[in-house]
């Protein structure tokens, strides 16, 4: 996690400047706590990785649905928290924000013109446990926004595997970021997914010159296209996946 309760007060990692000895020192007097569960944290941090807080003893926590950190995720989080703060019309940006009535922690909650958001950033695949989740949003007039890590949900790409079956979680959002490329992407809606798959096809923009993406408004390789550089989008079932480097794109465009 990238956030704590220390007294009356929330420690953000993203935020705050606390130096590592002092972020050790409380969690060695146990007065770093989990918002959900009210255990004490440890801090653990190292000169790659991005710092973060787990439980000690790895004892059951009330957020029964958080995922274990990984660095994908971690650094999602960091990315979509950064890109969030700075989208017109957003205020009351939380980190890890705990809501007791459904016994949840959304990465990320918002206000966006006057609503209540959250955004699930979702590195471990889960199938039928997304359905109970975004219920529980709904039943509370939560706004909720899915995004699909891409390192596991859109690994078989990255294999070069022409076939991908489609998570639920993937049906329904259609959405993946790339912590690597700092890339989001969609899925084109007109995709007939019925049959829980479809074919890619990947296209090297080195070697064709002329391929015709107007169809796709696909601005960033459009731009990208006169660059020998390679580069690659995905044909799904004649429709293209639509890119768009994070730091150039908003909040509006995500529904």
């Amino acid at each position: 996690m990238l956030s704590c309760i220390i007294g009356d007060n929330r420690i953000n990692l993203l935020n705050d400047k606390y130096d590592n000895i002092q972020l050790k020192k409380w969690a060695s007097k146990n007065i770093l706590i989990c918002p959900a569960c009210g255990k004490p944290y440890e801090y653990c941090h190292g000169k790659i990785k991005i710092p973060y807080f787990r439980h000690k003893d790895k004892q059951e926590c009330l957020d029964i649905y958080s995922e274990s950190e990984t660095q994908e995720h971690l650094q999602g989080k960091k990315d979509l928290y950064e890109w969030l703060i700075k989208q017109d019309g957003v205020s009351n940006v939380i980190l890890e924000g705990w809501l007791p009535k459904t016994k949840q922690r959304p990465d990320i909650m918002f206000i966006f013109n006057g609503k209540q958001h959250v955004i699930e950033y979702q590195c471990t695949p889960i199938s039928s446990e997304y359905y109970e989740r975004h219920e529980l949003y709904k039943a509370s007039g939560i706004i909720d926004i899915w995004i699909c890590g891409a390192k596991n949900y859109f690994q078989e790409y990255h294999k070069g595997n022409g076939n991908k079956r489609l998570n639920i979680l993937e049906k329904e959002t259609r959405k993946y970021y790339n912590t690597v490329t700092r890339e989001l992407f969609f899925l084109d809606k007109d995709i007939n997914i019925d049959d829980k798959k479809f074919n890619s096809e990947k296209i090297d923009l080195k070697r064709i010159k002329n391929i015709d993406l107007s169809y796709s408004n696909n601005s960033y390789f459009k731009s990208r296209r006169k660059g020998w550089v390679t580069e690659y989008t995905y044909k799904c079932n004649n429709s293209f996946a639509k890119y768009a480097k994070i730091d150039n794109f908003k909040l509006e465009r995500m529904k």
